[in-house]
This record gives structure tokens, sequence and C-alpha cells, in this order.
């Protein structure tokens, strides 16, 4: 499976991966990465140097979360590509209510004459 690098570099940065490749020995291996700053240690947020490996542009470097360590592997040996399933809070939970009625505010009275 040959996948376009910088979109997977742009997906890693957005989410976590289950990625699955052929490893040197041709035995498969699964692997939950990403790249994303919230998932990185501060430590390695500040470093920010890269080292240019040979291969370099086959040859990918990500985070791996199981392990807390960089690992690499090469997009041409990629066999799958899975989302990671992550809890988000639900959009409506968080945002602000909205309305004519302010909180706080007293109900507004009816209009209909009582008998």
């Amino acid at each position: 499976m040959k996948l376009d690098r910088d979109n997977l570099v742009e997906n890693l940065q957005r989410l976590k991966l289950q990625i699955v490749f052929a490893k040197a020995d041709g035995s498969l291996r699964s692997l939950f990465c990403t790249l994303r700053e919230d998932c990185l240690p501060d430590e390695i947020k500040q470093k920010k140097t890269a080292k240019k490996k040979k291969n370099a542009e086959t040859l990918l470097s990500v985070w791996d979360l199981e392990k807390k360590a960089w690992r690499s592997f090469h997009c041409d040996q990629i066999a799958a590509v899975l989302q990671m399933r992550v809890k988000m809070p639900h959009p409506k939970k968080n945002r602000p209510r909205t309305g004519r009625r302010k909180i706080g505010s007293k109900k507004r009275k009816s209009k209909r004459k009582k008998k």
C-alpha cells in the first residue's frame, strides 16, 4: 500500500493512527503513533531539531504512544492505516447557552388573563 508521505504526516499531526507496516525482516508490526504536539512530552517539543537520515523521503519518524519513544518506518512498507478511537467531548455539552432569556433573569409573565 503506497501512501503519499505528506498526506500521512498531515494526518499524524491531527490524529492518533494505528499503522501496520512490514519490518526489514518481512514481519508485520502494528504501531499506535502520532505527531500531535499535545501528545509529545515537553522536552521533545522544545528540541525541534531534526536529523537528516538516508532515505529521508521514504523514512518517517513518529511518536509511539505505547512505548513513549520515537519509531521510524518506510512509507512504502505500509500495509494499513487505521484511525484510533479517541473519546472527544460532546460539542453541545461544552457550548455556551444561547437564547432570548439570560441566565438569572426572571421568567416572563404570561399575558393571558386569569378568570
